[in-house]
């Protein structure tokens, strides 16, 4: 899960006298004193641009995707790279063909342990295909085009659901700006039209709920807010969340309730969730507060929620007692940390991250508790 905008990392802990939190049943933590952490490089042979992924295999290493070229230009090209962590280095491969100009990984595990992904494959400015490529056991990556009408692939987001199904949302910018949906069953992409009203569907985020039901989360340029789609059988229910929030810059997670919670920006960040009847938003930090990236709010069985946001072109970790608190992390993997993917890793936090000459890091976060 996949960005090119200034993404930060926070980190939110959600803990005692919280009783109306939306975002899950309470727990005691000690206080947070402050945080470390700790990084190596994955690959610094060129430079990484575009959208990142990062998942965490069954052996606890990181798996990661990324848009490599050799130099930065204009007019570069772009290549999808892979990188796995075997426990002592990283040992990197190249997903997509020579020939091709491609971006905007979005990497998945399959139910039996295989990395699979969606990339952008870009043929010229008013045309790109939705590729899935899947690793085969010889090291090779092979490839399908899952969908080439117009200009598709910019953002993507895929999940397996309970039964091992692949399940995809994607935009599709020139000419339509609309979203769309596919599900591959029975050796085939089963695609669906999800929203055309505008230009919708940037930023796409997916979720499968315990029914195998999708959830999209995206952003509409029309309106200036973002939307959330649900879908029942072969109806999708379009909502708009309250308040100003353009959904160019939102992150959204589970929360063990029938709707996902989203983190949204618009000249503050606010965690939205739905009370049963409507949503309801509450203030992260409203000074000034930028950011927010689609893999940058996770949720653990704890109820831990991780959240991507900086203020005043700084690095912040946020996180929640009674009421919210933040400090700045600037400075914990070096000046000019940018493009963070973010997720939940054995109760800290993995991230993957750009440094200097846009060069590939791996890093970990951990909360210091007061004694």
């Amino acid at each position: 899960m996949k960005l090119s905008t200034l993404w930060l990392l926070g980190f939110c802990l959600l803990a005692s006298g919280c009783s109306d939190d939306p975002a899950g049943p309470q727990i005691n933590l000690p206080a947070i004193s402050h945080f470390t952490g700790t990084s190596v490089p994955v690959d610094t042979t060129g430079h990484v641009v575009n959208y990142q992924s990062l998942v965490i295999g069954a052996d606890s290493h990181p798996r990661v995707a990324y848009e490599w070229t050799e130099t930065v230009s204009i007019d570069y090209r772009g290549t999808v790279k892979y990188a796995r962590y075997d426990g002592g280095r990283w040992l990197t491969e190249t997903v997509s063909p020579e020939h091709e100009d491609a971006g905007s990984p979005e990497l998945l595990i399959d139910p039996g342990g295989t990395p699979v992904m969606f990339y952008e494959s870009r043929i010229s400015s008013y045309h790109a295909e939705l590729k899935y490529a899947r690793r085969l056991e010889n090291g090779q990556w092979e490839s399908e085009t899952v969908d080439s009408e117009g200009y598709v692939g910019t953002w993507s987001s895929a999940a397996f659901d309970g039964i091992g199904r692949l399940h995809v949302a994607y935009f599709a910018g020139y000419p339509n700006y609309d979203l769309r949906y596919a599900r591959y069953a029975d050796g085939i992409w089963e695609k669906e039209l999800v929203d055309s009203e505008g230009e919708t569907g940037y930023e796409v985020q997916l979720l499968i709920d315990s029914a195998n039901e999708p959830y999209l989360g995206y952003g509409t340029t029309t309106t200036w807010k973002t939307r959330f789609a649900s879908r029942t059988g072969s109806q999708w229910v379009i909502e708009t969340l309250p308040g100003s929030y353009f959904g160019h810059r939102f992150a959204m997670s589970t929360n063990g309730t029938p709707k996902p919670i989203f983190a949204l920006w618009s000249g503050s960040l606010v965690l939205a969730a739905h009370n049963g009847s409507s949503w309801t938003v509450e203030p992260i930090d409203d000074h000034g507060a930028t950011g927010v990236g689609h893999s940058g709010l996770h949720q653990d069985s704890n109820s831990t929620l991780l959240v991507v946001y900086v203020r005043d072109s700084v690095q912040r970790i946020a996180w929640k007692h009674d009421l919210w608190n933040s400090q700045s992390i600037d400075g914990l993997f070096g000046d000019g940390v940018d493009g963070p993917s973010v997720i939940n890793n054995d109760g800290g936090v993995s991230v993957l991250f750009t440094l200097g000459e846009q060069q590939l890091y791996y890093g970990t976060i951990q909360p210091v508790y007061t004694p």
